[in-house]
């Protein structure tokens, strides 16, 4: 009996790919006194799947690296690496790690930590 063909592409499927997210990197330029600015750069906005570790998960990352909170799987794209982040439902996930998924080039699994933007205080009354 004759095998049934292999997807020989990507192993994700698209409507895995729900989320869209921003990936964000620091770029370096110069002001007009030669000091150095850091002002951020918007890459591409691409299809993700952004889900929160939990439970078991969260603690197994934690043993690595603490305070992990989301695993972000995406295709393919060379050079994410620790210093980029992604704009997420205007959050900001800071990239930890950045796996290439059986080292294939198809997709890339980013562990990421939710940065916590600290309220306001309230008026004490």
């Amino acid at each position: 009996m004759k095998q049934p063909a292999r997807a020989s592409r990507a192993s994700i499927l698209s409507g895995q790919l729900r989320h869209r997210v921003t990936l964000m990197r620091p770029a370096a330029s110069r002001d007009s006194y030669a000091d150095s600015l850091d002002a951020p750069e918007a890459v591409a906005t691409v299809p993700a799947c952004v889900e929160p570790l939990a439970g078991n998960e969260l603690w197994n990352a934690q043993q690595v690296t603490p305070l992990l909170s989301h695993r972000v799987t995406i295709r393919y794209r060379p050079g994410i690496d620790a210093t980029w982040w992604l704009v997420y439902r205007g959050r900001q996930l800071n990239v930890h790690s950045s796996v290439n998924v059986g080292e294939r080039n198809h997709e890339l699994q980013l562990l990421c930590t939710e940065k916590v933007i600290p309220e306001a205080p309230l008026p004490v009354l």
